[in-house]
């Protein structure tokens, strides 16, 4: 599957801790930051 998008689409939403992406056929990712971290046992880089 080939998925078009806009890379000026693509945001992270500080509210609710996730990245968005929009797709050019008008559908919304939105990846859940918090719950990758955790899946993947890491910590943000950009932790302070």
């Amino acid at each position: 599957m080939n998925v078009k998008y806009d890379a000026r689409a693509c945001h992270f939403n500080m509210d609710t801790g996730c990245v968005e992406l929009l797709l050019r056929d008008g559908r919304k990712i939105s990846i859940d930051c918090t719950g990758v971290e955790d899946a993947l046992d890491i910590t943000s880089f950009l932790s302070w």
